[in-house]
């Protein structure tokens, strides 16, 4: 798939695809946002691009020349739908079941506001500018997005990114509504911006958790929470999380997040990237600033108290550098049963 336009920065970023059967026809479709894409001659509305799955989809598709299945569009110009905060390189679109039915929903942001179109997603073009959204969410500020149970209670939440704070949503919402962030959320977590989320079962319990990636505060931290989270009021990050990830000196330390069960024992494991960190046995100063992704490998089944005290039972840690010409391999240094500390191997 080819931008509409030349946005090498905006296209397909960060935080701005997303997957799912929006149509209800069994079948995946994909969502890409692009901040800087245009609504004919308004500029730089932003839209979140989905293309259809099924049999045909094939071969290379320019949006220049061919739309896609449907596009949803943002509400003015320089609005900058499918970016977090008006910074094109970091994108805000998801899916999740909003209003609690068996059909996936699509949700796309600005850095004020996010925008939920209801599924089935038809064929065609949604433009906010004429006509609103399915359900709004204002008051915010930048930062990320993802649609998971947090809360534990079989619906899904909207955790929303504002400046130092997420807002957790509780679900499920329903058409025609028009919210407040700050005075919908059931709690708000803070201790920072968080820019990066993804949800995975790491304890093993059958509940999602959620991991937070906040690359911009401090030493550079990664938060694990555990599902099943029943807080109310406003309530610090590092008081809820089961695992904290720290990287003194490590460059953008988690940057962004992510889970699978890399070591195939079953079990989730934790994936901490961080762009622009130097790798020591670089013997070329061209290998300066690789970037380096870090695993976790998920848990043993445990009691719960060993759960409690440490979330992931880090007993290794794998250290990957961006080199194309070989690999580096190194435990993290463990620094306490609650946290990781990580120091380049």
């Amino acid at each position: 798939m080819i931008a509409p336009e030349l946005e090498n920065l905006s296209f397909a970023t960060r935080n701005a695809l997303a997957t799912g059967d929006l149509t209800g026809d069994g079948t995946s479709d994909l969502v890409v946002g692009d901040a800087l894409a245009d609504d004919g001659a308004t500029a730089d509305t932003g839209a979140a691009f989905v293309t259809f799955g099924g049999a045909g989809l094939t071969g290379v598709r320019d949006l220049a020349l061919t739309p896609t299945s449907f596009t949803l569009y943002g509400p003015a110009a320089a609005a900058g739908l499918g970016s977090s905060d008006n910074v094109a390189s970091d994108g805000a679109v998801a899916v999740g079941h909003i209003d609690g039915d068996s059909q996936l929903d699509l949700v796309a942001r600005t850095t004020t506001t996010a925008y939920v179109r209801l599924g089935p997603l038809p064929s065609g073009a949604h433009h906010l500018a004429s006509t609103p959204a399915d359900i709004t969410i204002g008051g915010l500020a930048g930062g990320g997005m993802l649609v998971m149970d947090l809360t534990g209670d079989g619906a899904a939440d909207l955790l929303l990114g504002s400046g130092n704070s997420l807002f957790v949503i509780p679900g499920p919402l329903s058409a025609g509504q028009n919210l407040v962030a700050p005075t919908a959320a059931a709690f708000t977590l803070t201790g920072g911006r968080v820019d990066a989320m993804r949800s995975a079962d790491l304890v093993g319990d059958g509940r999602p958790d959620l991991i937070a990636g906040l690359p911009g505060v401090g030493d550079r931290v990664a938060y694990a929470i555990a599902g099943g989270l029943t807080e109310t009021g406003v309530v610090p990050l590092a008081e809820v999380a089961e695992r904290v990830i720290i990287g003194p000196g490590q460059n953008n330390l988690a940057f962004d997040v992510g889970t699978g069960d890399l070591d195939g024992d079953g079990r989730s494991d934790l994936i901490v990237g961080s762009f622009g960190i130097n790798d020591p046995d670089a013997a070329s100063a061209s290998l300066a600033d690789v970037g380096k992704t870090f695993v976790f490998y998920g848990p043993e089944p445990d009691s719960t108290l060993a759960m409690r005290v440490s979330l992931l039972a880090l007993v290794a840690c794998r250290a990957l550098t961006g080199r194309r010409s070989r690999r580096s391999i190194g435990p993290a240094r463990i620094a306490s049963s609650s946290s990781e500390r990580l120091t380049s191997p």
